[in-house]
């Protein structure tokens, strides 16, 4: 039977990943799955800073390099979630996207593999594959399309 993606999400080795040292809590988890269980526009807002703060600092303005493990699940959200928890990832994406970089120290980390991952790389590289889906949640007429417009806006911008 296949693992639901809140399965996925307690499964997932979030500790596996470089961590700045003062950060001792790992609160990825918690963080995804108010994405996913957000209903209105305060728990979208509440969910997006909670995120934000599990896998970055977001007074720093910065990202950790967990973010890639995050992005399957934002690209679940934009894919099936509901309008709220969309409205609630392409938020995050924004910011990350525009304001955001890697934390000093972390711009890049080594996989299970061994392989060299440059985490803002990844990360702009990932944005860049969602412009069609981004496209297609523009047209919609709700919360999200607006966002949405504006997020390609700035992949464009940002990628030359």
């Amino acid at each position: 039977m296949a693992l639901s993606m809140l399965e996925k999400i307690l499964e997932t080795p979030w500790g596996s990943y470089p961590w700045p040292e003062w950060e001792k809590t790992i609160r990825v988890s918690e963080a995804l799955h108010c994405i996913y269980a957000a209903k209105d526009e305060k728990s979208a807002e509440t969910a997006s800073s909670k995120l934000r703060w599990a896998v970055g600092n977001d007074e720093r303005g910065s990202y950790y390099p967990a973010l890639i493990g995050v992005l399957p699940f934002l690209d679940d959200v934009l894919r099936n979630g509901g309008r709220w928890p969309r409205w609630a990832v392409i938020g995050v994406l924004t910011d990350f996207f525009w304001s955001f970089g890697p934390e000093p120290g972390l711009e890049e980390f080594a996989d299970s593999a061994g392989h060299r991952i440059s985490v803002e790389s990844e990360f702009k590289a990932w944005a860049r594959n969602l412009r069609p889906l981004l496209s297609d949640i523009a047209q919609r007429r709700d919360e999200t399309s607006d966002a949405a417009r504006r997020l390609l806006e700035m992949i464009d911008e940002k990628s030359g």
